[in-house]
């Protein structure tokens, strides 16, 4: 299903690249038509002024520069529709980058220097380089990516707020226009620097509100007064008197300005960063989502006609360009005089100011929404072969057939089954070294996370009930906190049993690796021995990887414990892997076998 799926981008790319190719070269024509047009204005406005009269020559240049701006125009919707198609290329390219696991061409977002991985998001490649988080997120802000990633990491959610992930992303997927258009929106901004936190830190700053009311009553009915004694005067009526009322109301107009002192500022400032927004909030503000209903209850704060993001922007456009009048202070002394037009803007901006930073941080938390939604779903168009989970109601139940990991390349992917049949059960999982194991931990952690993302997982046929997800697979040293592997690798599993102990009502799910590797084999066997059977009968199931071929006798002591192993085989001094889960303990090793291949010395 991927190849059909990556011989259609392959074959839409093609054709986008010709489109593009044609648009290059009517570009270019219309360049050379516009230049032309350009300079024969230049030429002919001379020429025609010293040799014809103003009839004849506004007949010679009006149809010529009517020429220019016509070919400037279309120019204009060229180039701009060229940006289009290359932005859809890149997408599209993406795509294949992304099927085909091509991290050079994936773009990674780093996380925040304030914000530190915790150990499932290390363990199981949630995040980071050549991560599942990096494979799945098109966002083009800050904040819409660490959505994404609490998506991910986030398993602390019941049967119905996974589901309505799920149903979101479903209806996502389904919205293929959308979708694209969306994803192409995204990219057509992303230029600009997308700071939310820039104007959101303003209108806090900036939050005093002045009342205008009486300020707005008194310049007004001065400016009215003052018309009326302007017109008595020039009718000949109480000549004089002009003057102290325009004194007055002069005086009354300078010494309020703090009312509108800064709002050229303040309404640039709007301007500018909304701009940046503005393409994003009145694409979503304009879609007729019909059907959708998830979608609809998610972004109807922005489709509110009556505060839409595009009508406050618009109003706020006017104000801005009003305000440019200001830089002729004839004109703008002239209207002035006549009316009180820097309260009146000063007032206007402040009650859109007012009405935006009520609005704005629902409009992002819809904007973020978004981009991690459409993230996922692009995931699963990405993925046909995936399927969603089912979410069980049962206390706890666990069930995957032909499950694979989505950071293996689709065509090297070993699937597998597994079925926990209820909790307390524990499975020590065997193999030599390289034969799966870890990768197998992995591959059940990572489709749990997908599948509280609301996302497809890696996998024919997957239910599970909801349930706390527990990892500890790369387990490490601190030399700054003097912790050593072992003393590490022992309080991370302290926090286990302290997380089961205070979960009696959700199971917990369990993915240990190579259980007590930093001690000696000792001290390693009763140690292990000793943790797995504390584990078993509990509200709780998992796995435990080990080299320990001793643990397996567990199992013929205590019910609650099964043995499943990955084997190898030996042909012509090379190591055979099949990666396949099996049951039962595992019957070979391989250590000194590939020492010995490697030409260390092995005493036989």
């Amino acid at each position: 299903m991927k190849d059909k799926r990556l011989k259609n981008l392959e074959k839409s790319i093609e054709k986008l690249s010709r489109i593009e190719k044609n648009i290059n070269r009517k570009s270019g024509r219309t360049g050379i038509i516009r230049a032309v047009l350009f300079f024969s204005v230049i030429i002919l406005f001379p020429v025609s002024y010293l040799n014809f009269s103003l009839v004849t020559s506004s007949i010679i240049l009006i149809p010529v520069f009517a020429g220019f701006v016509l070919v400037s125009i279309q120019q204009v919707k060229l180039l701009k529709y060229l940006k289009s198609i290359r932005s859809w290329i890149k997408i599209k390219k993406s795509f294949i980058s992304r099927i085909n696991l091509d991290w050079d061409n994936i773009e990674i977002k780093n996380l925040p220097d304030n914000i530190k991985q915790n150990l499932i998001e290390t363990d199981l490649d949630l995040t980071g380089e050549r991560s599942l988080h990096q494979l799945i997120d098109f966002s083009i802000s800050t904040e819409g990516s660490l959505l994404l990633r609490e998506f991910l990491t986030n398993h602390n959610l019941s049967q119905n707020e996974i589901l309505k992930k799920q149903n979101l992303v479903k209806e996502i997927l389904s919205l293929n226009r959308f979708r694209e258009k969306f994803l192409l929106t995204l990219s057509l901004v992303s230029k600009n620097r997308i700071d939310a936190n820039k104007i959101i830190s303003w209108m806090d700053k900036n939050s005093g509100v002045i009342s205008y009311k009486w300020i707005l009553f008194i310049t007004s009915s001065l400016a009215i007064i003052n018309l009326v004694m302007i017109s008595l005067a020039i009718a000949g009526i109480l000549n004089g008197v002009w003057i102290l009322s325009g004194f007055i109301y002069v005086s009354v107009y300078m010494l309020s300005n703090k009312y509108y002192k800064g709002i050229d500022g303040d309404s640039l400032i709007l301007q500018e960063e909304l701009g940046k927004f503005s393409r994003i909030l009145e694409f979503i503000e304009n879609y007729k989502f019909n059907n959708s209903q998830n979608l609809k209850t998610l972004c109807e704060t922005i489709q509110n006609k009556k505060n839409s993001p595009s009508l406050l922007l618009k109003r706020i456009n006017r104000i801005v360009t009003i305000l440019t009048f200001r830089a002729n202070q004839l004109i703008w002394g002239f209207f002035a005089l006549i009316f009180p037009i820097d309260f009146y803007l000063a007032y206007f901006l402040q009650k859109y100011k007012q009405i935006i930073s009520k609005n704005f941080k629902s409009w992002l938390y819809v904007w973020h929404n978004l981009e991690a939604y459409v993230s996922i779903s692009t995931f699963a168009y990405l993925n046909p072969g995936y399927n969603f989970p089912e979410i069980s109601k049962d206390k706890f139940e666990f069930k995957a057939e032909e499950l694979g990991h989505p950071l293996i390349k689709y065509i090297s992917s070993i699937k597998n089954n597994f079925k926990i049949n209820g909790m307390g059960e524990a499975f020590i999982i065997t193999g030599s070294n390289m034969s799966g194991k870890s990768t197998f931990l992995r591959t059940l952690g990572i489709n749990i996370c997908l599948a509280y993302a609301g996302a497809p997982v890696n996998s024919n046929s997957f239910r599970m009930s909801p349930l706390k997800l527990f990892t500890c697979i790369k387990v490490s040293d601190s030399v700054i906190d003097g912790i050593s592997y072992f003393y590490s690798e022992v309080k991370r599993l302290k926090e286990l049993l302290v997380l089961i102990d205070n979960n009696k009502n959700e199971p917990v799910f369990y993915l240990i690796d190579e259980i007590f590797k930093g001690t000696n084999n000792i001290e390693r066997r009763i140690g292990s021995s000793s943790f797995i059977k504390s584990l078993t009968g509990k509200n709780c199931a998992g796995l435990i990887s080990t080299h320990d071929i001793e643990l397996v006798k567990l199992a013929d002591e205590n019910k609650f414990i099964l043995n499943y192993h990955f084997k190898e085989e030996v042909k012509k001094d090379k190591m055979i892997f099949d990666y396949k889960l099996r049951e039962g303990p595992c019957p070979t090793t391989n250590a000194l076998k590939i020492m010995e291949i490697e030409g260390l010395p092995v005493e036989k």
